[in-house]
């Protein structure tokens, strides 16, 4: 059925139907190859839209942590230091919040792939809204639990940055995605440490549960620098990032990390010598040894009293030991030694039938200076102010942020690069498309042109001859395909029959010519 359509089909049609599939055929890859670049360029521009979103929300982590240190300090210094740097900074972070929340949703709007992402902004918006919560709790001076629920609320933006670069698969993007992100906790345990410590000086105290805090999150920076260093970054991010740790706001941070640590030792230090010297220790088993005269208490004040010089001698080896240090171990020490150098009268007393009471009275030791030494040695360290570690470790954190800023920067970059590739991509197999569409209708009517004008002249002229009879028309031949072949063909039969013509006139007029004699 459809062969006998074809066969009654006008050649030019034939000809526009062979056209029209081949055309269709590489219409539809293009097309197919457009809508893939289309996609390409749009998933670039939204890629590029949610790392600017990460950039917005990183000032948001570096807002919320300088927040959470000056909280710190305003606690441990129990309101007394921080309070006009806190009231500015807590403005300064409602504005990078506001700032961070306003972007447009719609860009998300492009791809399913992106709803957890939707759905991950709505619960952050919500764990930001819980600052209001802690500014009220460090307002009203209750510092429990504060450090670790800021801690919380910068976690989940961190979280949140990193869940934003997960979304490409691009390799490039990936390595510095990783990068980013590891720069971005470096930040938050810096920060952490920051806000430890800068609560420990402004209360004048420190304690080894939260110097053992400082140290941990020390130890998390470490092993975040190692990954850094051997796995993710490219060479120049490793640069950049080893002159930055050699900034002399970094080296400040070492030198109060090692105060901290030697402080730590001392406070380890007077702690075992509190056991020593207390119930039960060096001073208890004096008094029973005055009491009962046992030599067991005797020989247990003895032991005793070694170990004390011990701790007191690993005391005086520690580094960073300050003079007034000195002096008051000097003095627990001769509180010690006195104790020491009345056993023999003790002994003595006793041999010679003396009373309790009245030994008592001999051996009698104010411990009042070794009392008051000890109180002095477990206060804070005074030749630190809070203000100075907070400028130094805040000098540090900026240079972190500046260096994850310039590694995101470098990403954006790159993706507006391939963003501009894939727009001239686009722009090419837009070009390209036309350009082969009309060259195909161009070849396409040049072709059918020649072939059904040329068929037709030729039927025309064919049709003519035998109606008419008429020899008299020649084809114009032009080319040297089929159809010049087939007119050249058809203007020599003409030519042929219009000989053909003459000669049977010619003939039929001598045979009917009257015959005369001469």
């Amino acid at each position: 059925m459809f062969s006998g359509y074809l066969d009654n089909l006008q050649i030019r049609y034939k000809l526009l139907l062979l056209l029209i599939f081949p055309v269709a055929v590489l219409m539809l890859f293009t097309s197919y190859g457009i809508a893939q670049k289309w996609h390409e360029h749009g998933e670039a521009q939204v890629t590029q839209g949610l790392y600017k979103v990460a950039l917005g929300f990183s000032d948001v982590i570096h807002a919320l942590q300088r927040e959470r240190g000056l909280s710190a300090g305003y606690l441990g210094s129990e309101g007394n230091k921080f309070y006009a740097e806190l009231a500015l900074q807590r403005a300064e972070t409602d504005r990078h919040i506001q700032d961070a929340l306003s972007f447009d949703m719609e860009i998300m709007l492009f791809n399913d792939k992106y709803d957890h992402l939707k759905n991950s902004l709505s619960g952050l918006a919500g764990s930001l809204e819980r600052r209001y919560t802690l500014r009220n709790s460090v307002d009203a001076g209750e510092a429990e639990a504060v450090f670790e629920r800021y801690s919380e609320i910068i976690a989940d933006v961190i979280n949140l940055v990193e869940n934003i670069g997960v979304i490409t698969e691009d390799a490039v993007l990936a390595r510095n995605d990783q990068a980013y992100g590891i720069l971005l906790w470096l930040q938050e345990f810096t920060g952490r440490e920051r806000g430890l410590v800068n609560g420990l000086l402004s209360s004048g105290k420190v304690h080894s549960e939260p110097v053992s805090l400082v140290i941990i999150n020390i130890a998390e920076q470490d092993s975040l620098l190692k990954r850094f260093r051997d796995v993710i970054a490219t060479t120049r991010q490793k640069a950049h990032l080893e002159n930055l740790l050699t900034a002399p706001s970094r080296v400040y941070m070492q030198e109060i990390r090692r105060t901290l640590f030697y402080k730590v030792k001392k406070l380890d230090a007077l702690d075992r010598l509190q056991v020593i010297a207390g119930y039960g220790g060096l001073i208890h088993q004096f008094k029973n040894y005055v009491i009962r005269g046992d030599e067991r208490y005797k020989t247990g004040f003895i032991q005793l009293y070694a170990k004390a010089q011990e701790n007191l001698d690993y005391f005086r080896s520690i580094p960073n030991i300050s003079e007034a240090e000195r002096v008051d171990i000097n003095l627990i020490e001769t509180t010690f030694q006195k104790y020491y150098r009345f056993l023999p009268t003790v002994e003595q007393m006793r041999k010679e039938g003396a009373a309790i009471k009245q030994i008592d009275r001999a051996v009698k030791v104010d411990d009042t200076p070794a009392i008051n030494a000890i109180t002095r040695l477990r206060k804070g360290i005074p030749e630190i102010a809070p203000g100075d570690w907070f400028d130094a470790a805040t000098k540090s954190i900026n240079l972190l942020k500046a260096d994850s800023d310039a590694i995101r920067q470098e990403s954006l970059l790159y993706i507006q690069q391939k963003t501009d590739e894939t727009l001239v991509a686009l722009a090419s197999y837009v070009l390209l498309a036309i350009i082969v569409l009309l060259f195909s209708l161009y070849l396409g009517v040049i072709i059918t042109r020649r072939l059904a004008v040329g068929a037709m002249e030729i039927t025309q002229a064919l049709q003519r001859v035998e109606d008419s009879g008429d020899f008299s028309g020649y084809i114009q031949v032009d080319g040297n395909d089929e159809i010049a072949a087939m007119g050249r063909s058809f203007n020599s039969l003409i030519k042929g029959g219009m000989r053909l013509r003459v000669s049977c006139i010619l003939h039929s007029g001598f045979l009917t010519a009257p015959l005369t004699v001469s």
